[in-house]
């Protein structure tokens, strides 16, 4: 139970960060492309309002460095941008890994806790009262489920 209980809080914290970090604001503010347009037309774009227009949004960085590069030639220009892309996608993709793997394991966690607890009770069984545990087995296989009284009705 406790290990599924801070899958579960890792999860829930990782989403919340997540959806915290990946606002539209901090992603792609509006209006940021007229902005670096226009301080490029009025040659006011200076290495300061650079560093906070990289440091506003993913956006931000990756226009600025399009800027700092574009005097280069065009496959040295491509190359730069990508890397910068890739930069930019690792800081979106944070954590998303471990979300997944969190997912994947929780359910192998809670059927393992359902072993545990059977063989704990056939253990228990078999100490206090002697019983077989075959013939237990066959009950709880032939018992009745939730999903057979759904479908007699």
């Amino acid at each position: 139970m406790w290990p599924l209980l801070a899958c579960s809080v890792l999860i829930i914290t990782i989403s919340i960060e997540r959806s915290w970090f990946l606002q539209k604001r901090l992603v792609v503010p509006d209006g940021l492309s007229k902005q670096i347009l226009n301080l490029i037309e009025n040659n006011l774009m200076n290495s300061k309002q650079s560093i906070e227009i990289s440091n506003l949004s993913s956006l931000g960085f990756l226009l600025v460095n399009c800027i700092k590069y574009k005097d280069l030639q065009r496959d040295n220009l491509e190359s730069k941008i990508e890397e910068k892309a890739i930069e930019v996608k690792y800081s979106l993709e944070r954590n998303l890994n471990m979300l997944g793997t969190i997912a994947t394991i929780s359910p192998l966690l809670g059927l393992l806790g359902t072993v545990v607890g059977m063989i704990t009770a056939f253990t228990g069984l078999t100490e206090t009262s002697g019983a077989n545990p075959d013939l237990l087995a066959c009950l709880l296989y032939t018992s009745p489920s939730p999903r057979d009284g759904l479908l007699s009705r």
